[in-house]
C-alpha cells in the first residue's frame, strides 16, 4: 500500500509505503521524504499474530488530508481461517511520526475466516469506516461475506 500526502496540506511531499512482512508475521512501513528512503522497514504493530498466506493483502490504509494522520486496518491471528481471526487498527500521527495501535481489536477471536480487511475516511465528516471480507464457513469459498462499520 503506498500512501501519497503530496496532495494534502503537508508541503513535504512524503510518501509511505506499508508492507505485510510474511516471514516475520507483522507489518511495516518506510517514509519516503522527497528525496530518500528511510534506511530500514519500522514495524507498525510487533504484536501481530500469524497471517495467512493464502490471503496475504489483508489490510489498508487512508490518509486524512487535513492532518496527514493515516489510518491503518489488517488482518491478523488468522494462520488457519476461523479459529481466532482478528481486525486491529492503528493510526499513524502525521506530526509526531508515530503510530498508535489500537488498544482492542475491531473484531477479536472471530470464527470466520477473515481474508482482508481494508478502511476509508470521510473527509466532510471525520468518519473512519472500515470493511472485510470474511468466509462464514472458512474452508468454503462459496460462504464468502462482507461487512462495513463505521466509526466515528
Amino acid at each position: 500500500e503506498i500512501l501519497d500526502d503530496s496532495d494534502a496540506d503537508d508541503t513535504l511531499g512524503r510518501i509511505m509505503l506499508i508492507r505485510m512482512e510474511l516471514a516475520g508475521d507483522h507489518y511495516d512501513y518506510k517514509i519516503w521524504d522527497g528525496s530518500t528512503w528511510s534506511a530500514s522497514w519500522t514495524s507498525i504493530d510487533t504484536t501481530a499474530g500469524g497471517e495467512n498466506i493464502t490471503y496475504d493483502g489483508h489490510f489498508g490504509a487512508t490518509v486524512d488530508k487535513a492532518t496527514n494522520n493515516i489510518y491503518f486496518a489488517y488482518v491478523t491471528d488468522n494462520v488457519t481461517l476461523g479459529t481466532d481471526d482478528d481486525i486491529r487498527t492503528a493510526i499513524y500521527n502525521a506530526t509526531l511520526n508515530s503510530w498508535n495501535v489500537a488498544t482492542a481489536d475491531v473484531l477479536t477471536n472471530d470464527t470466520k475466516g477473515i481474508t482482508n480487511a481494508k478502511i476509508a475516511f470521510d473527509q466532510a465528516s471525520g468518519a473512519v469506516y472500515a470493511v472485510y471480507s470474511a468466509r462464514t464457513t472458512p474452508a468454503t469459498a462459496a460462504t464468502a461475506t462482507a461487512s462495513t462499520t463505521c466509526y466515528a
